[in-house]
């Protein structure tokens, strides 16, 4: 298994468990989440990711609020997942 296929497998347990003992509004919850969504997005699974960051962006924003530091930084990262959704995955070749 890849780092980042162990990385997954790892924060999507830390994710269930967090789920189970926290709740689902818990920031550390919100937090495994996000760290999950960052590994997908190195694995370049960034419809997956996009969800999930969406996700934890609406939950700190309910949470938290608009204008919390986390909260920021949850709305520039999916605003980054969504851009590379729209990017070609292979470069035209230039011959």
């Amino acid at each position: 298994m890849g780092s980042e296929r162990l990385a997954a497998a790892l924060e999507k347990g830390v994710l269930v468990k967090t789920r189970r003992i926290l709740g689902d509004e818990h920031p550390d919850t919100i937090t495994a989440m996000n760290n999950l969504a960052i590994t997908l997005g190195d694995m370049r699974k960034l419809e997956e990711a996009a969800a999930m960051r969406k996700e934890v962006l609406e939950k700190r924003q309910r949470i938290l609020g608009d204008e919390h530091p986390a909260s920021v930084q949850s709305k520039t990262a999916l605003a980054a997942n969504v851009e590379n959704l729209s990017r070609p995955t292979k470069r035209p070749r230039i011959s």
